[in-house]
């Protein structure tokens, strides 16, 4: 019980250095918020102080294990594009059916070189902070002192939680299925890097995707429609994980 609380503790210190984090990468990237260099400040001193305090729960074997998670494999360069190309199709799918529907409407907007870098690197940068934090640290911790339902289901929440700027139901499935998803490429793989991948991919896709198309059906107390096609993607991709790694292969 005393190990749940601390995890519980240790997690609710990680949503706040993610969520200062992950804030900070946008204001640098210059994506979604504006330009505020005291704002940039403010948020590494404050990740400074509690990723400390989240030391005190780290230990060096947990450390050591969520590092070796990162040790690069024969097919990590191969899973990297098998991953982008399931998402890529996904969203080709999903867009399609979406403006038929309409769900979605195209709007005239330019993508140059310079902001496909900035997508690339933001949503590179996210990937690789968030996989450390939930699916390294988080998940380590708690698959050595609770059951894998206990330690996938927490998790997820967690990370749901910690994209408390939504204000939608929909987004908040969405993130705790993808949580779900990433937690067990994790668990499937000994490995980060095909959740970094999916979750790099997720989110650069869907930066160039609000830049493109325009949102046209909402869906009182839910969201908007487009989530629907994104829950149920993400939940048949942590069906078909829990049964086999097919998506690894």
């Amino acid at each position: 019980m005393k190990g749940i609380s601390k995890g519980v503790l240790f997690s609710i210190l990680t949503i706040l250095a993610d969520s200062i984090i992950t804030g900070t990468f946008y204001e640098i990237f210059g994506v979604q918020r504006g330009d505020n260099n005291f704002y940039r400040y403010i948020s590494l001193l404050l990740s400074i102080i509690i990723i400390s305090i989240l030391f005190y729960f780290i230990n060096k074997g947990l450390l050591k294990e969520t590092f070796l998670l990162l040790k690069l494999k024969k097919n990590t360069l191969y899973s990297f594009f098998k991953i982008q190309l399931l998402l890529i199709c996904f969203f080709c799918i999903s867009v399609f059916i979406s403006i038929h529907i309409g769900w979605l409407e195209k709007i005239d907007s330019e993508i140059n070189g310079l902001l496909l870098i900035k997508f690339f690197l933001l949503s590179l940068c996210v990937a690789l902070t968030e996989e450390l934090v939930f699916r390294g640290f988080i998940l380590g911790y708690l698959l050595k002192r609770t059951g894998i339902f206990f330690s996938l289901f927490f998790t997820s929440l967690v990370f749901s939680f910690s994209h408390f700027s939504y204000n939608d139901l929909a987004p908040y499935i969405s993130v705790f299925l993808g949580g779900l998803v990433f937690s067990m490429f994790r668990i499937r793989s000994n490995s980060l890097y095909p959740a970094i991948w999916f979750h790099f991919g997720w989110n650069f896709f869907f930066l160039i995707f609000e830049k493109i198309y325009k949102l046209n059906y909402y869906i009182v107390n839910f969201g908007q429609a487009f989530e629907i096609p994104q829950i149920i993607f993400l939940l048949i991709c942590f069906l078909i994980l829990t049964k086999s790694p097919i998506i690894l292969k």
